[in-house]
């Protein structure tokens, strides 16, 4: 897979959804080599997502959505998540 191929992919997300809201890149790729476990293949480290905001940019997304799948979206769905899950440990506080 390259790097296209994965930019194609969040923009489907995204017009599968009708906005950038539920789209986020992210994971586990350190130590993993480029192409890999369906790794870009220009993607080798954490360090090299801004590789997919650069392609994002290129291809001339706005900056708001480059920023909602960038980390904005997935910052506030971790932060949703935990607290749910703190609301399912203690369901009366």
């Amino acid at each position: 897979m390259t790097l296209d191929d994965f930019v194609d992919h969040i923009d489907h997300v995204c017009q599968l959804a009708g906005n950038s809201l539920h789209s986020a890149i992210g994971g586990d790729t350190d130590g993993m080599q480029g192409g890999a476990g369906n790794v870009p293949m220009e993607i080798d480290t954490v360090t090299d997502y801004q590789k997919v905001v650069d392609v994002l940019d290129r291809r001339g997304v706005r900056k708001s959505d480059v920023e909602n799948v960038r980390t904005v979206r997935l910052s506030a769905n971790l932060q949703t998540l935990i607290i749910l899950a703190g609301r399912q440990k203690n369901p009366s506080g």
